[in-house]
């Protein structure tokens, strides 16, 4: 029996609520454990053991080689003057990020910033590794960075705590990251980089050279960020949650990106196979990129970007145009930020396909679609339930263009089994439908509706209980969006779909 879609998004998570994932750590055969301790020192008559720790994280990493070793971080502050260079195969623990016994790497305040732009200089960071800059032999890898809290002092701040460029296997958890100039991390021509349960704050304070984020990528490739809470409070003017380009089968997920700015930007080059979902944002995701040329499925992706099961509440929650971009799923819950559309095309000629399909809406502003210049076609826009709001002057149309005229120009739009409700005290156009396929949408206190719809019908939702679900489900068997939908390709219950984002369960 096929039942009703549930949302599994829960968006009142704080960063010391998010699930953990519980890792089991195998003892590592052959290999060799490190101390670093405050009350160690740093000397050419010590071996870092138990009995003779040494005193900072950078003397310890010169002195270990290469292969399957592990340093242990004791409790306590560590104020470090300059760059730890790890070789291959170490892994770095502390004894925790939070609390009384956590163990704290800050860089010292005089540590010597070297003005070379952020992205290309690694002795701007607390940890670094950079294969080619480093020349090294081959490119370095199998890092693992558990249990630390990395800051920088507030009124000297440097770039980052944590570069890794030319890496395989990069593995960060249970960190705790705050106060940086630029990013808490930077990864670029990495390879199966995962990052999970980390907490970053405040990472990304400036905006001079490249935008960045606290979290930075550049040409990732088989990597996953999970279980993080990004927060942004006193960024001067921006603040990015997570800045990237050059994804391939990379996922985004379970995280929470709150602050100004975008939550998640990703723009201007091609994307493969990247999925964002079960997210809480309070900004914009970005993902412009107008005709990317070459189609995901050559790699094997069914879309460039699909980002679902989200919740959203920034009116502006969606930044196009990008080929095969997949948007399906997500609870926009607007609270903030008004004057915006919630899917916005950017510019350029963009010849999709693109999918928005089963999303809940709630109190769109100006417009649910916006296309901007250029030509956007072969958009298909299927079984979204969205309420819009009492706009004032901003008020535009159910879906909208710079001119409206453009709708007559693109082809292939399909929208279909959609529920658009306007406010009673702001009745809405539906939009300029010349050459565009509309049908079976339901569609309350809108205006010039085409034919093959059902305007002026109230859709018979429930309108109570938890949201999205069941409070914007159909009410029971009798609703009227019970089985008056069309086929589009989705697995529906009944004698034909139902229409909205959620199918009435079979009893």
């Amino acid at each position: 029996m096929r039942r009703a879609y549930r949302y599994l998004v829960d968006y009142r998570w704080t960063w010391r609520s998010i699930p953990r994932l519980i890792l089991l750590v195998a003892g590592m055969a052959g290999a060799n454990v490190y101390h670093v301790d405050t009350a160690g020192v740093d000397a050419a008559d010590r071996d870092g053991s138990a009995d003779a720790p040494w005193r900072t994280l950078a003397y310890s990493v010169s002195k270990v080689p290469q292969g399957d070793h592990e340093i242990k971080l004791g409790p306590g502050l560590f104020v470090e003057s300059r760059t730890s260079y790890p070789e291959s195969g170490l892994t770095i623990t502390g004894a925790g990020a939070e609390g009384d016994d956590a163990t704290i790497i800050q860089a010292a305040s005089d540590w010597s910033l070297d003005g070379t732009p952020h992205d290309e200089n690694y002795t701007n960071y607390l940890i670094a590794v950079d294969s080619w800059a480093m020349s090294r032999s081959s490119r370095a890898g199998d890092f693992t960075i558990r249990g630390i809290q990395f800051r920088s002092p507030e009124d000297a701040l440097i770039d980052g705590a944590l570069y890794f460029k030319d890496c395989d296997n990069v593995t960060v958890y249970d960190c705790v990251f705050e106060d940086f100039k630029w990013t808490a991390m930077y990864f670029a021509y990495d390879n199966n980089v995962h990052v999970h349960d980390c907490f970053i704050k405040n990472a990304n304070v400036v905006e001079d050279r490249h935008w960045s984020g606290n979290i930075k990528t550049w040409w990732v490739r088989h990597s996953e960020f999970n279980n993080i809470t990004s927060r942004n409070t006193i960024h001067k003017n921006w603040g990015v949650g997570y800045k990237g380009s050059g994804h391939e089968n990379t996922k985004i997920h379970h995280c929470s990106f709150i602050g100004e700015g975008f939550s998640i930007e990703i723009p201007f080059d091609a994307e493969y196979g990247v999925e964002i979902y079960q997210c809480t944002l309070s900004s914009p995701i970005s993902v412009p990129l107008p005709d990317q040329t070459r189609d995901p499925n050559e790699l094997g992706y069914d879309y460039t970007f699909w980002i679902h099961h989200n919740y959203m509440t920034c009116s502006y929650a969606v930044e196009g145009p990008r080929n095969h971009l997949r948007i399906s799923h997500n609870f926009i819950q607007i609270t903030d930020n008004v004057n915006g559309r919630v899917y916005s095309q950017f510019g350029g000629d963009t010849e999709g396909p693109m999918w928005v399909h089963h999303n809940v809406v709630e109190n769109a502003d100006r417009s649910f679609i916006w296309k901007g210049s250029g030509r956007l076609d072969s958009v298909y826009v299927y079984n979204n339930t969205v309420y819009l709001a009492d706009a004032g002057d901003r008020a535009a149309s159910v879906l909208d263009a710079w001119h409206s005229e453009q709708f007559g120009t693109m082809d292939g739009w399909e929208v279909k089994n959609n529920i658009f409700v306007a406010a009673a005290t702001q009745r809405r156009n539906f939009g300029d439908t010349a050459n565009m396929d509309a049908s079976h949408n339901v569609c309350l206190f809108v205006e010039n509706v085409p034919g093959g719809n059902f305007p002026e019908q109230d859709p018979g939702l429930s309108l109570a209980g938890e949201k999205p679900f069941p409070f914007y489900a159909p009410a029971g068997p009798s609703s009227f969006v019970v089985d008056r939908g069309v086929e589009v390709g989705f697995d529906f219950v009944g004698i034909a779909p139902d229409i909205g984002a959620f199918e009435l369960p079979a009893d």
